[in-house]
This record gives C-alpha cells, sequence and structure tokens, in this order.
C-alpha cells in the first residue's frame, strides 16, 4: 500500500533569540530525504510566511516561535495556508505522516485547528501539545524549560495560549482558510469515523 508523507511547513529553524531572518529560517529546513522505494509521496507546504517581518520581528527573533504564544497571531496572519494544509490531508490517500523541523510548532499549531475542528476538548488539546513537549527533550533537553519559562514571561498557561488560538477559529475564519463543511466533515470521518456535530 503506497502512502502519503505530508511535509507541511519549510521555514523550519533552531530558535536563535535576536539573530533569525526569513532567509536563514528557509535555509534551516532541508527537505527531510525519503527513502528509495518507500512508495512515499512528500508535499511540502509552507503555513507561516517567513518574508513576514512583522511576524519574524515579534515571534522568530524574540525566540517565541517555539511556543503556542504566536498560534493566534499565524492563525489570523494565514488562515489560507493553514487551511490548504488541513484540506490537502483530508484528501491525501491513507497514511498521512505530518511534520515540520521539531514535530511541536508548526506540526502543533496544525494539530491544534485538526484536533480543533474533529470535536476534540480544550483540555485533549492541550494535553496533546504538551505531550510533544516532552517528547521533543529526547532532542532537545531544555525544550520543557524554555516552554515553561517563555508562558510565563507572558503571564500565560500553555491551556490559555491554545484556548486564544482556538477563539481565532470562528466561522469567519474557517471561510478564510477555505475550509467548508464538506472538509471539515471529510477531515472528521477520517479521523474519527464519523461526523461529530
Amino acid at each position: 500500500m503506497a502512502a502519503t508523507h505530508q511535509q507541511l511547513c519549510p521555514r523550519d529553524c533552531p530558535l536563535e533569540t535576536g539573530g533569525l531572518s526569513a532567509e536563514d529560517a528557509a535555509k534551516a529546513n532541508r527537505p527531510v530525504p525519503l527513502p528509495a522505494g518507500s512508495g512515499l509521496d512528500a508535499v511540502r507546504l509552507p503555513i507561516e510566511d517567513g518574508s513576514d517581518q512583522e511576524f519574524m520581528d515579534q515571534w522568530a527573533r524574540s525566540g517565541l516561535w517555539g511556543t503556542p504564544l504566536y498560534f493566534a497571531d499565524a492563525l489570523q496572519r494565514w488562515p489560507n495556508l493553514i487551511g490548504e494544509a488541513v484540506a490537502t490531508i483530508c484528501t491525501a490517500p491513507p497514511m498521512v505522516l505530518m511534520h515540520c523541523g521539531r514535530g511541536h510548532d508548526r506540526t502543533g499549531i496544525t494539530t491544534v485547528v485538526i484536533l480543533h475542528l474533529v470535536g476534540a476538548t480544550i483540555d485533549g488539546i492541550v494535553d496533546d501539545y504538551l505531550l510533544s513537549a516532552q517528547n521533543l527533550m529526547a532532542e532537545d533537553p531544555a525544550a520543557a524549560i524554555f516552554l515553561n519559562e517563555a508562558l510565563a514571561g507572558a503571564g500565560v498557561t500553555a491551556h490559555g495560549a491554545i484556548s486564544a488560538a482556538i477563539d481565532v477559529m470562528d466561522d469567519d475564519w474557517r471561510r478564510r482558510a477555505g475550509l467548508t463543511d464538506a472538509t471539515v466533515a471529510a477531515l472528521q470521518r477520517r479521523l474519527v469515523g464519523a461526523d461529530t456535530g
């Protein structure tokens, strides 16, 4: 059976406070090579625009790109990009592997959107996100500490930051994202086997 490898978000970069340009971000994200004969198809979809200097100044250069603090802003800026990624997942043949460079930030925001659209609770979505931070510690032992310090510095919990992102996803946002009722229903059938209403 052929599998589909969905490679989302081509602008991945190490978090470096104060020194990240859009060019550096683009260079830092190299395509993941697919094994020969794997039957995988790679689809690279950007969900953020590294040329947006206001975004880069506020989130990338501040080092806060690796936290859910930026999720609500990104959703407001680029609903069409995130909507395209979600729609691609809906229409791809099984199975889909969605990832970014760390599997935590761009994967995180896309997962928040998907879980919200299929009816997951906010608590469940937050727990899933925090689990990715714990899992990231094998590669980056300081990841959870950085996340906790960034959230504390902003006076926000992970629950608060992710709730703010979910609040963005109203009917108007879905329209701008191109996520029709039919697309959401298809996503629900794909992930939970039925429409959740």
